[in-house]
């Protein structure tokens, strides 16, 4: 039995809500991704096997673009090679992109990449 005068929220409401916390939690994930790479690189001492689900995170962050897609690639083995000038190149490409997209937020990515490597 169904009241007539039964107040419903409409639950277009919430649909703006759910969007927002949904962007915020994947912006998180490619800001924390890009620095614990970034860390690794720029004290030239990476943990290659440890940065699997960082790139898959960057990755999905990427809309499937080509070239963001083919540097995320490359990064693990520029790392393993010590090819620590292009590795560096390629972070900026990518810091750069996910900041114009965005995705992420500059401040709190610098500020983690060099907190964690003074930590190594």
């Amino acid at each position: 039995m169904i009241r007539k005068n039964k107040k419903r929220i409409d639950p277009r409401y919430f649909l703006d809500e759910t969007a927002l916390r949904e962007d915020e939690e994947s912006d998180d994930k490619v800001t924390t991704s890009l620095a614990h790479i970034a860390s690794g690189i720029m004290c030239e001492n990476p943990d290659v096997a440890n940065w699997g689900h960082y790139l898959s995170d960057l990755r999905w962050a990427s809309d499937a673009d080509p070239r963001i897609l083919g540097l995320l690639k490359e990064l693990p083995e520029l790392a393993q090679n010590e090819n620590w000038d292009f590795a560096r190149q390629t972070i900026m490409h990518l810091s750069n992109y996910y900041k114009d997209t965005g995705r992420l937020d500059w401040e709190a990515y610098n500020k983690k990449a060099h907190e964690l490597c003074r930590e190594r």
